[in-house]
């Protein structure tokens, strides 16, 4: 793995055979590797999504996961409205994944743009995780034994692709005790180059597809900070029909995107709401598919 650093004080900061760090890196891998061979990815949503609510439980210092856990849940909601539809079409889901395997002959229009929809919900959504929740993850199993410096060492020096500098910084922001500018500085990266890459830009009609939910408001697209998927308590919800411009445009996003962090951290440190956003963290986390 390279050069191993050391701190000043001659601690071993990452990476040897015996050291700590290579093992819980093994441990980390391993379970974001069966997270990923999940072939149904509306199960593998529910598994990412309980993976962030019990990291942001396990660590609350780490708002962005907590963010994300609400965030990934409603990309679960989004997965449900296009199923609802596609079950409708003769053979079901099934069928529709046969037939555009086929090149989608045969198949209309919107059972194509929603079909395409589902699959790339589920493509950014992956591609978040395996992005951050790694480092976030090694972050909380060993924030109790580890430096900060030890643990960025070991971050640093990560197996396999480096990790990205501003999942370092936001990381870095954490351990600072500045865990909200620290879920700001991941989230932008999240928003700006993973999901606009792997999501808005990688298809037409996707992109086409939320044109039409912005015209119609159906469905809509909100971020709801609850188990389900809508919510009366308007506290609890922020809708982008509040924002102007398209959601696949960074520059129109991304206040969006602030507003639910923000809104996600000002539910979570009021003692009044606090047991209500652990509650259906609880939910989210529970509702994660068996092995």
């Amino acid at each position: 793995m390279g050069d191993f650093s050391a701190s000043p004080a001659g601690e071993p900061l990452c990476c040897s055979s015996t050291d700590p760090c290579a093992t819980s890196w093994k441990k980390v891998s391993d379970e974001v590797a069966k997270v990923d061979a999940m072939p149904d990815i509306r199960a593998r949503n529910k598994a990412i999504s309980a993976s962030y609510a019990k990291l942001y439980m396990a660590s609350p210092d780490l708002k962005w996961a907590g963010t994300a856990a609400f965030a990934s849940k409603q990309v679960g909601c989004g997965m449900d409205t296009a199923h609802t539809y596609l079950d409708d079409y003769p053979g079901g889901i099934t069928q529709a994944t046969k037939d555009m395997a086929m090149n989608g002959a045969g198949i209309d229009p919107v059972t194509a743009t929603l079909y395409d929809a589902r699959q790339t919900l589920g493509a950014g959504n992956l591609a978040v995780y395996d992005e951050l929740y790694p480092s976030l993850k090694f972050y909380q199993e060993n924030k109790a034994t580890m430096s900060s410096q030890q643990i960025m060492g070991c971050i640093k020096n990560k197996p396999g692709t480096p990790v990205d500098p501003s999942i370092t910084k936001g990381l870095q922001q954490t351990m600072d005790g500045h865990g909200t500018d620290g879920a700001i500085t991941m989230l932008k990266h999240e928003q700006q180059d993973t999901l606009q890459k792997t999501a808005y830009d990688s298809s037409w009609m996707f992109r086409r597809s939320l044109d039409v939910s912005r015209l119609t408001g159906y469905p809509p697209v909100t971020l709801v900070m609850t188990a389900d998927c809508s919510s009366a308590d308007p506290s609890k919800v922020v809708d982008f029909k509040n924002f102007p411009g398209p959601l696949y445009d960074f520059q129109s996003r991304w206040p969006f995107a602030q507003a639910c962090a923000n809104q996600f951290v000002s539910l979570a440190d009021a003692p009044s709401s606090a047991p209500s956003v652990r509650r259906s963290l609880h939910a989210i986390a529970d509702a994660a598919p068996g092995p």
